[in-house]
């Protein structure tokens, strides 16, 4: 398994690949920003290989919409299959597109496919004689 390259710089040890982007950028990173490498090797720090993710929670939902994480967000147990994710009505996997926005979920999408949603709201609607 590779490891982070690193360097001590002020008697700190600070890892290559954040360097890297900083010189880059021309500017500190703040400590929430995360450097990620495109291709998985962590010990190559070309600047063509490096990503810059805002927060880690953008970088972890970029690896889930790439379908390299199968997570489950709390209860919800939302889990990708092949980049996909499964409605939980009809059971049918479908690009996470095709699900209903929700904020305050951990990835912003909710269990339920639109058109389940759009199919619930009409039989839950009231029917006027």
């Amino acid at each position: 398994m590779e490891k982070y390259k690193a360097k001590k710089i002020d008697g700190k040890t600070k890892q290559e690949h954040r360097l890297v982007m900083e010189k880059h950028l021309e500017r500190k990173l703040t400590k929430k920003e995360i450097v990620h490498h495109i291709d998985g090797n962590k010990s190559n720090n070309n600047i063509d290989n490096l990503m810059l993710f805002p927060t880690k929670k953008a970088h972890t939902k970029f690896h889930y919409l790439q379908g390299d994480l199968k997570l489950k967000a709390g209860s919800n147990k939302k889990e990708l299959i092949n980049g996909k994710l499964k409605c939980r009505y009809c059971e049918e996997l479908k690009d996470l597109g095709e699900f209903g926005v929700n904020k305050e979920s951990y990835l912003g999408v909710v269990q339920t496919c639109r058109e389940c949603q759009r199919i619930n709201r009409k039989q839950d609607s009231p029917k006027f004689v």
